[in-house]
């Protein structure tokens, strides 16, 4: 009944939320009125006052008081200036993270090849620019990018460039295109008033303005006669030694953001993210499908045999919903469905303990390409952790093949369970640490758990380690952690998930939809034969 209820309450949310937008603009559609009302005023009244201030005299007086405003206006801007050159005079040490500017950020479901690429071309476009920042040299800077991006994912190959689809040319060049104009519409000023007959016409005309702009310096070199000359001339120059610069900051960034987007679909182009058909995904429209309803997050456990991951599927789950087919790589690995106090829905993959034999090792890597999140289930009483650590790295060594370089891995929380067993095996009190009161048996407990979780991370470099407990009989220990740590990297788990359906495998086209295009474009053809036969303009 809940599922029937939802779609009710959200199409009232939307009516309400509609009828809320159109009052809000129907109220803005009368804010430039009402400040034309308050505006008129206003700038009547300070003309009548500069007249009264150069009939009273104290014209010096009030150009001294705008002058000392802009000063106190400048201060902040000489400030960031200086903090702005000692940023770029640290070492280089320091620089190693690119500066890629705000209004352009790599993609949340990148890799770590693709971002250390991305990072690599933000550095070749700003050296591009500083050799030559002109507007019209942006398309061999563009194609510089192209061919390095092509080169780092396709290989050193003079062709490695162009080998890429007429359709993913065309994608290409509309993502940039309409990224683009998202960039402008957000950061130019009246970016919707500038037409392209206006830029024509002040570009055909830049020489002409040159004798008014001589005209100008003379009238300024004239009005330095006076005192008041003198400070006029100070406010101007005071403002264009800052505004100057951040009209050409504004150029630099907006050329910056081009070739920007530019570098980030190339990633996208090279990495194989445009294979698939990009209109009927979310993709099309540059959105991250999330708003839509996610595959539930598949969470795989793994460890060595006895370490606990089918009793510790069973705690998270609780209540035991359903157990779906077992995966096709093998009769063994069982998934369960099972909901989360945070997360509604999720599948925790039981895989088989980690036991030496190469082909198992095999069918468990193949899952865990496939997972979102990857629990790796450690027995605290364990010494032996060669099987651990040889299946760790041969998974790593995965990511490092051409073919996964673009697959975003994704992130291992470790678990550390049967902590109860460690020494002395008699003392189980929970919760720990406890206070420096307790026992000595109690501290030696938590000593011991400290040390095996100490031990685990200087092994594997694995992002969260959790120390658990789930006897039987006795009170189960730091469950409640684990769960928040699953919810804390489920958004983590949704990009890597994302990142996975972007690069699957374009689907083969079949014989029966090729047919159809021969079909339809043979039609077209002979359409057009027959009606340039019985064209009665046709020469015998």
């Amino acid at each position: 009944m809940k599922p029937q209820n939802k779609p009710n309450a959200s199409e009232k949310s939307s009516k309400t939320s509609t009828l809320t937008t159109q009052k809000i603009e129907r109220i803005l559609s009368y804010l430039p009125w009402l400040a034309s009302l308050f505006a008129i005023p206003i700038l009547c009244l300070s003309f009548v006052g500069l007249y009264h201030i150069w009939q009273a005299g104290w014209g010096l007086y009030f150009m001294g008081l705008i002058l000392l405003c802009s000063c106190l206006l400048a201060l902040p801007l000489v400030y960031l200036r200086y903090s702005n050159k000692q940023s770029k005079t640290q070492p280089e040490q320091e620089t190693l993270a690119v500066d890629t500017g705000d209004w352009v950020s790599p993609q949340q479901d990148w890799s770590e090849f693709d971002l250390a690429c991305w990072n690599k071309l933000n550095l070749t476009l700003e050296d591009c620019l500083q050799q030559d920042a002109s507007w019209g040299r942006l398309r061999e800077h563009a194609i510089v990018l192209l061919t390095e991006s092509a080169q780092a994912y396709r290989g050193q190959h003079h062709r490695s460039v162009t080998k890429i689809t007429l359709l993913e040319l065309l994608t290409l060049t509309e993502v940039v295109s309409r990224r683009y104009r998202r960039l402008l519409k957000e950061h130019l000023p009246y970016a919707e008033k500038i037409d392209i007959a206006s830029l024509q016409l002040i570009y055909e005309n830049r020489d002409r303005h040159q004798p008014i702009l001589k005209l100008w310096n003379v009238w300024r070199v004239v009005r330095l006669a006076t005192p008041t000359g003198w400070l006029a001339e100070a406010r101007a120059q005071l403002y264009d030694y800052f505004f100057q610069e951040v009209k050409a900051d504004l150029q630099h960034r907006l050329k910056q953001a081009f070739l920007q987007e530019v570098a980030r679909v190339s990633i996208d182009l090279y990495s194989g993210r445009y294979q698939n058909d990009l209109e009927n995904t979310p993709m099309a429209q540059d959105k991250i499908p999330l708003s839509l309803e996610p595959n539930p997050l598949k969470i795989a456990c793994v460890g060595q045999i006895n370490a606990g991951k089918s009793t510790l599927v069973n705690a998270l789950c609780r209540e035991l919903v359903t157990e779906v087919s077992p995966l096709p790589s093998t009769s063994s690995v069982n998934r369960f469905v099972c909901r989360l106090e945070t997360v509604e829905t999720l599948h925790l993959i039981d895989l088989p303990g980690l036991n030496g034999d190469a082909k198992q090792l095999n069918e468990t890597l193949d899952i865990l390409m496939e997972s979102d999140v990857v629990l790796w289930v450690f027995k605290a009483d364990q010494p032996a952790r060669a099987l651990d650590l040889n299946a760790y790295r041969a998974w790593q060594a995965r990511y490092e093949l051409s073919s996964n370089r673009t697959r975003k891995k994704p992130p291992v929380l470790g678990v550390l369970t049967q902590v109860d067993r460690l020494q002395p095996v008699r003392e189980w009190a929970p919760p720990y640490p406890q206070a420096s009161s307790a026992s000595p048996a109690a501290q030696e407990k938590w000593a011991h758990i400290i040390d095996a979780q100490t031990y685990l991370q200087e092994l594997f470099p694995i992002k969260e380690m959790v120390c658990i407990a789930l006897p039987e009989n006795k009170p189960v220990f730091n469950l409640e952690t684990l769960e928040a740590l699953i919810n804390e990297y489920y958004s983590e788990g949704l990009m890597t998930q994302l990142n996975r359906h972007r690069l699957s495998p374009l689907q083969a086209t079949s014989i029966k939809d090729e047919f159809k295009r021969a079909y339809r474009i043979g039609q077209s053809l002979f359409r057009q034969y027959v009606a340039t036969s019985n064209s009665p303009n046709k020469t015998k």
